[in-house]
């Protein structure tokens, strides 16, 4: 380990045996850097990837120049499909470490590889067009593209979770689970794939349940009666008595009908309605439950859908920028308008602070080659009658510097717009001399005298 102040071998000391700089917390930080590291990679090796990722990001806030942990979690990165992330990580662990530096192999081997490169370039536009297609409601296309990026970067986590989030909304639970066990077996603790999983535990095993029917007793109990009679030989022996018998039973069995067993059937008819009703009641509560849950996780689907969507819309920027960046780094004796167009492609928004740092070096030493070189090749067009070309490089000189040459750059920039017969921008430009240098300086002068002859 060597002293952060003076770059000397430090030795078992709190304070620098060369310098004298207080060192203590200063080991202490790149210690606890190097044991994060090793939790990372510990990590890493059980495919506990988002774990990983935690640890070597904490690792770096103790050491930003611990390339070891870079590089891994440059690797991590690209184990779960984020190839950008991964390039970022790889570029900027060269730059501090240019030699003996596996993120340079890294590097290489995609760079060499040029075909597998296309195709994981090809896997993020496909699954870029799969958030498209979602927002437009075309699921079925999703699908389609979302299988395809899979096919082409088994790896890409994200994409398993928007197909797992379509097949979950089409009631497709089986599909859902198998495609969310390939993001699982990637990486077993991202908490997007085990929250979703979570979520289809709960579908399948709560759902709608049918209410079991409401039984009730088939058999009526048989009811005993006793007719009056008082003596056997009495009845048979007496016809009158027999017809009073048989009148009475007739009777009795109308008052029996009236009074007993139509009110029984009723009651019975009646209370098989009600249960009826009380089942139909008790299922359209738990379809209309159900009904809000789906609605309620349709919902939630929609806005992770948009959270997706805003995030994969700066993925191809992002990705852009670094490569552009990465490129103008590795641009030896290229000339001045050559990396000036390079280092425009890079978005320096959308760059961690480091690569920006390293994007404003390269920005500020090549504004200074481009001017020259952008003024002499926006001239020669101008000259040669080819206004659009010398719009364009003129553009970018004032771009750099509005006040190049004492205000000639805009000047020949509004000759070139009057040349499109394009007289609105040329008065712009015009107006914008008499604005930085005044109506009585000569670039003001000849600004005013332009605009009176347009």
């Amino acid at each position: 380990m060597r002293c952060y102040n003076c770059g000397r071998q430090l030795e078992n000391l709190d304070n620098c045996a060369y310098c004298g700089a207080n060192v203590r917390m200063y080991k202490k930080a790149y210690a606890l850097s190097n044991a994060l590291y090793n939790e990372g990679l510990y990590q890493a090796g059980n495919r506990e990837l988002s774990g990983a990722i935690d640890s070597l990001k904490k690792s770096l806030r103790y050491n930003k120049e611990n390339t070891t942990a870079r590089n891994l979690l440059g690797l991590v990165y690209f184990e779960i499909g984020e190839v950008v992330d991964a390039l970022s990580e790889w570029v900027i662990s060269k730059n501090i470490q240019p030699e003996d530096n596996l993120a340079d192999y890294y590097l290489r081997e995609l760079q060499s590889n040029p075909n597998k490169f296309e195709v994981l370039n090809q896997a993020i536009k496909k699954y870029n067009q799969a958030l498209l297609y979602c927002n437009q409601g075309s699921n079925d296309l999703a699908v389609i593209q979302l299988r395809k990026v899979v096919s082409d970067n088994p790896r890409m986590v994200k994409a398993y979770q928007l197909l797992a989030l379509l097949y979950f909304k089409t009631k497709e639970y089986e599909k859902a689970r198998k495609v969310l066990n390939k993001a699982y077996r990637i990486n077993k603790t991202d908490s997007t794939t085990l929250r979703y999983m979570n979520e289809l535990d709960k579908v399948l095993k709560g759902g709608s349940k049918e209410r079991p029917a409401i039984i009730g007793d088939e058999e009526e109990g048989k009811k005993k009666s006793r007719f009056f009679g008082s003596d056997k030989k009495y009845a048979e022996s007496s016809a009158f008595n027999g017809m009073i018998n048989i009148i009475f039973g007739v009777v009795l069995g109308i008052l029996a009908t009236a009074f007993l067993i139509v009110p029984a059937v009723k009651h019975k008819s009646d209370s098989n309605v009600s249960n009826s009703l009380i089942t139909a009641n008790e299922q359209l509560v738990d379809k209309s439950s159900e009904i809000a849950g789906l609605e309620k996780k349709i919902q939630e689907l929609e806005a992770e859908k948009e959270r997706l969507t805003q995030e994969a819309s700066q993925t191809i920027q992002v990705r852009e920028s670094y490569m552009a960046l990465y490129k103008a780094m590795n641009l030896k004796g290229a000339d001045a308008i050559t990396m000036a167009e390079t280092i425009e492609k890079v978005n320096a928004d959308l760059l961690d602070d480091e690569a920006k740092a390293y994007y404003q070096q390269l920005k500020a030493a090549s504004d200074s080659a481009a001017l020259s070189a952008f003024n002499k090749k926006a001239t020669e067009s101008l000259a040669a009658g080819n206004f659009d070309e010398a719009i364009t490089y003129f553009e970018k000189v004032v771009a750099i510097d509005e006040k190049y040459q004492n205000g000639n750059a805009l000047i020949s920039l509004a000759k070139a717009y009057a040349g499109k017969d394009d007289k609105e921008n040329a008065k712009s430009r015009y107006n914008k001399v008499i604005e930085l240098f005044g109506e009585e300086s000569s670039a003001g002068k000849a600004a005013k005298t332009a605009l009176e002859g347009l």
